[in-house]
């Protein structure tokens, strides 16, 4: 085992696609498995911001300033929930009930956070609404300078992949380009 100063973190949504983790592994925790590499496992509430915050900042200590009798390597396992579909071809209804679901809404860490920034007095309507609207900016300019961008050329997207291209990646190529002078690029770009 080397002595990194290494931080693991493993969001634990609970599932694996459509295969809850306890049928993944037969370990009871996913932070149980860094001790099978020789280094410490440490699981935390992913659904509580401050929790994974304090548990963060603790492995990063201990990997930054290392104690001479601990490894400095630490695996975060931060069990949290994922609320929608793995996939757009999954359907988590088919393995999962609305009643669990909503379980962990109610953990749901934004609503959490609010309430503890609201109750800390840090956090008020007014300041919110300014986050909100600082956002929305934010993203509507974001869009307008991805909307700004020049369209790609579709051939460059074979550039520099290989040093040397490979014929069945030539021939890739070459398909494109028919395709390009059959139906126009707008065809294929839209």
């Amino acid at each position: 085992m080397f002595d990194v100063p290494a931080v693991f973190f493993c969001n634990n949504n609970q599932w694996a696609i459509s295969v809850p983790r306890e049928r993944q592994t037969a370990s009871e925790t996913l932070a149980g498995k860094a001790t099978a590499y020789g280094f410490e496992g440490v699981q935390v509430d992913g659904m509580d911001p401050l929790a994974v915050y304090q548990v963060t900042r603790a492995a990063v200590e201990k990997a930054k300033h290392p104690n001479p009798d601990e490894l400095r390597p630490t695996l975060i396992e931060a069990v949290q929930y994922r609320f929608g579909a793995h996939t757009t071809a999954d359907d988590p209804s088919v393995y999962r009930d609305e009643e669990e679901v909503e379980r962990w809404r109610q953990k749901d860490p934004i609503p959490r956070m609010e309430r503890f920034l609201r109750d800390q007095a840090i956090l008020d309507d007014d300041r919110i609404e300014a986050i909100e609207q600082g956002i929305e900016d934010e993203v509507a300019e974001a869009i307008a300078t991805a909307e700004a961008v020049k369209r790609p050329d579709p051939a460059e997207m074979f550039a520099h992949v290989y040093e040397g291209m490979p014929r069945r990646l030539d021939e890739q190529q070459a398909y494109l380009q028919r395709l390009r002078d059959r139906h126009g690029d707008d065809a294929i770009l839209e």
